[in-house]
């Protein structure tokens, strides 16, 4: 079962070990003990990290979050299929802010080649923001969004675009989502 957990929690679970299914912290207890004295695979920004070294790469302050992936019998085949006989006892995936930082970036990048190959064929692209048509004057100012406030950049297939935009549907609809959905 997968449990999205917060900072705090995370920071909890992975840096000063305790149990998220207890109801008591005991002061001596492991990160561990949510897997049971098992040896659950470790991921730190995508990448695999040693168990007894994660508290030397992550400061509490760059944590985003934490994902931890328990072994049962639900999720066996899904943990062996996706991370190998080393994910046997589980799977327990942090991020930290820089990750995410990273991936903001992506997506802004992204977009900025969307906003390019619009300056070449503007008849083809429609562009969404938060829900909201863009009009054509206000497209170049899309290059002002800040990467950190982007959600999600993703190009609707012609059909799809069609199916929910009707007749102002383009070739190559672009939705873009920010975390400030309340401005546009």
């Amino acid at each position: 079962m997968t449990k999205h957990l917060s900072l705090f929690i995370l920071f909890l679970i992975v840096l000063t070990g305790c149990n998220p299914n207890a109801r008591k912290l005991a002061s001596n207890s492991s990160p561990l003990d949510a897997f049971k004295g098992k040896k659950p695979l470790i991921f730190l920004n995508g990448r695999p990290t040693p168990q007894d070294s994660l508290k030397h790469y992550v400061n509490q302050e760059d944590v985003e979050s934490v994902e931890l992936v328990e072994n049962s019998k639900e999720n066996n085949d899904y943990l062996i299929m996706t991370y190998g006989e080393a994910a046997k006892d589980g799977v327990i995936k942090v991020t930290t802010n820089s990750q995410k930082a990273k991936l903001k970036q992506q997506l802004f990048n992204s977009l900025l080649d969307r906003l390019k190959a619009y300056e070449q064929a503007p008849s083809t692209y429609l562009f969404v923001k938060d829900g909201f048509l863009v009009v054509e004057e206000e497209i170049a100012k899309l290059k002002n969004l800040h990467p950190s406030d982007l959600v999600d950049v993703v190009v609707l297939k012609e059909e799809a675009a069609k199916a929910i935009y009707g007749s102002a549907a383009k070739e190559n609809t672009v939705l873009i989502n920010t975390n400030r959905t309340s401005k546009n």
